[in-house]
């Protein structure tokens, strides 16, 4: 698809199917710098957000219209006039799963993650450098005496089938989208693995930091029959906090056809919080910052996020009697939030307040939660 200087000037819109190539923009007055316009594998509709040629900060428009608490702000330096959000720009907009771009232009899953395989392969990239690829399937493999009979999670897993030609000894590796590990303290990775037959080779983890340009060695590894059973592994990330990274899973079958190897029910998660941060007089974090303890306000203080605030997952933020919790045009993410009896949840002028599947508002009898203006929005 061809585009050009003036298309970007004035904001057209765009499709950009899914699996095509990254499209990138460069310009001759801005040399040495190549801009990145739209995510690659996904289908998207964007409108160019630059309407002139001096980048002036007043004509680019500042955006988070799916309210993920990342803000697009099109070509060159975030503005000033952006609200309070983190320094990454947001990989899609339409999007609220999919999070900041890393240095390179491509796009992050939101933290935390799962994935249990119900709607197909999603974002899952199937390598090229290896012998075959995974399969998604539900209920009994084809072969008797090796591979599940049912999915641990919900209805689908996915497997590698080992019968002929995919043995001896062949490989096949799959790696899953971006995980952004920005702002975590202590990820962990968890899965169900599935290693029954008479021939089982071997399935080994690997982590990449750039794209999958490289991979690390084999962070965990599992050999041999394991019997007709869902084991759970869990892994420790936390040398990859601050990163983005990808996780590849790589089978290898057996001697033979009875070798099947599944997975699924795949979380990337983080530790509960081990200790707690008492909020005893007035404060405002008008700054980003990721928070990895429980957090209480008591003593009549108030705690003002006019800033983006990112708790650790299980993280809680208690209110007690007399104290109250502002999100004044702020961002808080992640954790759940206890307004106890005198308590006040104040939601102001923007401010978004921003919850996963396990995240959630406790309002107790006589705490007061009110809103001004802002929103809060609930991602499963």
């Amino acid at each position: 698809m061809a585009i050009s200087r003036q298309d970007l000037l004035i904001g057209r819109e765009y499709w950009i199917l899914k699996n095509s190539s990254p499209f990138w923009a460069s310009f001759s007055n801005h040399p040495g710098y190549i801009y990145m316009i739209n995510c690659p594998d996904y289908a998207e509709r964007f409108v160019t957000p630059i309407y002139s040629m001096q980048l002036s900060t007043n004509d680019i428009l500042c955006r988070d219209e799916d309210n993920d608490g990342y803000y697009n702000w099109g070509i060159g330096s975030k503005p000033a006039h952006c609200p309070p959000c983190p320094n990454e720009r947001d990989g899609n907009d339409n999007n609220p799963n999919v999070g900041p771009l890393n240095a390179d232009g491509y796009c992050s899953q939101i933290f935390p993650y799962t994935e249990s395989y119900e709607n197909g392969f999603e974002d899952w990239f199937q390598m090229s450098d290896d012998d075959f690829d995974w399969t998604r399937q539900s209920g009994d493999t084809p072969t008797s005496g090796t591979g599940p009979s049912a999915a641990q999670d919900g209805t689908y897993y996915i497997y590698v089938e080992s019968s002929a030609p995919n043995y001896p000894y062949k490989e096949a590796a799959i790696a899953t989208p971006t995980i952004s590990f920005e702002g975590i303290c202590s990820p962990q990775l968890k899965f169900y693995y599935h290693m029954y037959g008479s021939s089982i080779g071997s399935l080994n983890v690997y982590i990449s930091t750039n794209l999958g340009s490289t991979w690390s060695n084999s962070i965990w590894s599992k050999s041999g029959n394991q019997g007709n059973n869902w084991y759970l592994a869990t892994i420790d990330l936390s040398i990859y906090v601050g990163n983005q990274i990808n996780i590849k899973f790589l089978a290898t079958t057996g001697s033979s056809y009875t070798s099947d190897i599944a997975i699924d029910n795949i979380q990337i998660i983080s530790d509960p919080p081990s200790s707690t941060l008492y909020v005893s007089s007035n404060q405002e974090w008008s700054d980003y910052r990721s928070v990895c303890t429980n957090i209480i306000i008591q003593n009549g203080a108030t705690l003002t996020i006019s800033g983006s605030t990112y708790l650790s997952t299980e993280a809680s933020i208690t209110v007690n009697s007399n104290s109250t919790l502002n999100i004044d045009a702020g961002v808080l993410r992640n954790g759940k939030i206890i307004i106890n009896s005198g308590g006040k949840l104040n939601i102001e002028d923007g401010g978004k307040i921003i919850l996963y599947d396990e995240d959630d508002i406790s309002i107790n009898l006589g705490g007061e939660l009110n809103f001004t203006k802002g929103n809060i929005l609930v991602i499963n």
